[in-house]
């Protein structure tokens, strides 16, 4: 081969024999040849698998055992520099009688609790030689993922589960391909839909596909398409005797993103000469994951019109598990919502009538609505008792109280090597606290010393300043819309100096538990967060529980959050309106202390903020902490 061409791929000479080279246009091959076994190693479970390389292909058989075996090709020297690629792609053979789930990981160097690397799972069906494709830059189903730098790839993993049987497989090629910056073709399961102005159905220039759209109809029911002042409606004809109906609507492809909104709207118009009683909800794909059922309250009559209201907000607030909180399943709690805003798949309407009807429908639009809050929110608890005010801080001034906050501390959260905590960051003007996030390179807490990192952050927390025992625990705040931001309200253990060192101090066993308040992920849009409860430490014993909250901010957009901590019992409020509860001996017996956090990134969010909508803001309006009187006298 000549060196202009080893050249142009990036090759180090040195290394040439390491790897078997078959250079065309548009594709380089990766896998090893006879007399470089170095190339091939596989993970410490070693005695597990063996590699047999017959000059066009490896094959690979694997005994069961306790770990996951993987298998590593890699240069003895160097790296690849694959930035004229795309993509890399494996041929899988599956020889056995049943399904292979197997896996290929593209790693760049670097600390692996970055995972610098790029993965792609497939399932290989019996007899069947199946592609696996990693596109550069992302993993897991083609979304966005690990920015690798194809220019400096350390090695290829194929791996498969942990396994109680004998697993043979065949790795026909690895090749490189495709065009530099390569983007995946989107499914269209995957594909998100912002509804104009949150139409979908009526609004200007809304259009709706009746071939694409109607995906299931009753017996009984026709739809046409109408003009209606100029809009388009639907028109719903409904035959037979006293009868229930439905109709479902869903996107032309992939799912609506309603974020943005807190509730639909359906407006109907009688035209026929028959009562009807339309009915309205909104839902995910999985079974329980929809809005409550919205039903028109007395029947519609000929000529009349009336808008039905489907609010994300469920009617009956999450009860917390009482089964075996040791097993998983039994701590997920009931009642509460599943629904998922952000991926809505249909749009369900039902119709109660008696004898031949005919509806049209004007519009069905996501909103977003505020609601006034109760008189008595922020200046009592919700329930009776002899309470007293134990802290208020209404952030008057322009400085934080440093007899109770903290501006700094440490940053386990989120995308933490991107983030840093200045005091600069925790603004105190107009009455409120503002935790700030915007790119600015600095040193962790302001310590010349410390760590840089691009974005600065703020927090407030009252460790070793503050802490409480049971009570009533408030604060309103208002929420930043900026990708990938993560604020929260909760509280952690503290049981002061005399526990020893920090984790013990703060450890969620031994009786302490954390406690989510408020948890929000800007992806989710914003009017849903979480509330949470964790237990038994962060290892292979932890536990939690939680639920999914959706709300109407305020007239000045913010939401009150709030809970209620007494022996054996946790109730949490939104604005005022129990949203979750949960009765059990496992409840927190430890003082705690208060944060208030912003990091960057989160479990189901964005990772890297968009530096245009920066800086972002989470504003803290109040804080209120009351607590019962017999509750004091035995601390």
């Amino acid at each position: 081969m000549k060196k202009e061409l080893i050249k142009k791929m990036g090759i180090p000479l040195m290394v040439m024999s390491a790897f078997h080279l078959q250079a065309v246009e548009d594709r380089l091959s990766l896998l090893a040849v006879p007399g470089h076994k170095e190339q091939i190693s596989v993970n410490s479970n070693s005695e597990q698998i063996t590699t047999e390389w017959d000059g066009n292909a490896l094959s690979v058989n694997v005994s069961p055992g306790k770990a996951g075996p993987a298998i590593y090709i890699s240069l003895s020297e160097g790296e690849w520099d694959l930035s004229r690629f795309g993509h890399v792609e494996a041929m899988i053979t599956n020889p056995m009688d049943e399904p292979l789930r197997i896996s290929l990981r593209v790693d760049n160097a670097g600390d692996w609790r970055d995972e610098p690397w790029n993965t792609e799972v497939i399932r290989v069906l019996p007899g069947k030689t199946m592609p696996l494709k990693v596109i550069f830059g992302h993993q897991y189903g083609y979304k966005a993922g690990y920015k690798l730098d194809p220019a400096k790839i350390s090695k290829f993993v194929v791996f498969i589960d942990q396994t109680k049987v004998p697993v043979s497989f065949r790795i026909e090629s690895l090749v490189a391909s495709g065009e530099a910056g390569e983007k995946p073709e989107v499914d269209p399961k995957y594909m998100r839909h912002v509804p104009k102005a949150g139409f979908i159905l009526g609004g200007a220039d809304v259009k709706f596909d009746l071939a694409k759209q109607i995906k299931h109809q009753s017996d009984g029911v026709e739809v046409e398409d109408v003009e209606w002042k100029g809009q388009s409606a639907l028109q719903v004809k409904l035959s037979g005797q006293t009868t229930s109906k439905s109709l479902v609507l869903k996107p032309a492809s992939g799912r609506w993103d309603l974020s943005q909104s807190n509730e639909m709207q359906l407006t109907v118009t009688n035209v026929g000469e028959s009562p009807v009683t339309p009915s309205l909800s909104v839902a995910n794909g999985g079974q329980n994951e929809s809005t409550d059922i919205a039903k028109s309250e007395v029947p519609l009559a000929p000529g009349e019109s009336r808008t039905i209201v489907a609010s994300y907000v469920p009617e009956k607030s999450w009860i917390g598990p009482d089964g075996d909180l040791t097993k998983h399943a039994e701590r997920k709690g009931t009642l509460g919502t599943s629904f998922k805003s952000e991926k809505a798949e249909k749009v369900i309407l039902g119709f109660e009538h008696a004898g031949d009807a005919q509806l049209r429908i004007d519009s069905l639009q996501a909103v977003a609505q505020s609601r006034p809050v109760p008189q008595w929110l922020g200046k009592r608890p919700p329930v009776e008792g002899n309470w007293e005010l134990t802290l208020e801080d209404n952030f008057d001034g322009d400085s934080i109280n440093e007899e109770v906050w903290h501006v700094h501390g440490p940053n386990w959260w989120g995308n933490k090597k991107l983030t840093h905590w200045s005091r600069d960051n925790v603004i105190v003007k107009d009455g409120t606290a503002t935790i700030r996030m915007e790119k600015k390179k600095g040193f962790h807490n302001d310590d010349p010393a410390g760590p840089t990192s691009e974005y600065q952050g703020g927090v407030l927390r009252t460790y070793g300043k503050w802490t409480q025992k049971y009570g009533y625990f408030e604060s309103r705040m208002k929420l930043p819309t900026a990708a990938a931001m993560w604020p929260a309200f909760w509280l952690m253990p503290d049981r002061g100096v005399e526990a020893g060192e920090q984790w013990r101090r703060a450890d969620i066993g031994n009786g302490g538990m954390e406690f989510d308040i408020f948890e929000h992920l800007t992806r989710w849009g914003p009017y849903r967060y979480t509330t949470a409860m964790h237990w038994d430490g962060y290892g292979k014993e932890h536990k939690a529980t939680g639920a999914t909250v959706y709300f109407y901010p305020d007239e000045e957009g913010y939401v009150t959050s709030g809970l209620l901590w007494l022996p054996g019992l946790m109730v949490y409020y939104c604005n005022g309106r129990e949203v979750a509860r949960w009765e059990n001996d496992r409840v927190s017996t430890i003082q705690s202390s208060i944060l208030y956090t912003m990091p960057l990134g989160g479990w189901d969010n964005e990772k890297v903020p968009n530096d245009d909508e920066l800086p972002a803001d989470y504003i803290i309006d109040y804080i209120r902490v009351w607590q019962l009187k017999e509750h004091m006298r035995t601390e």
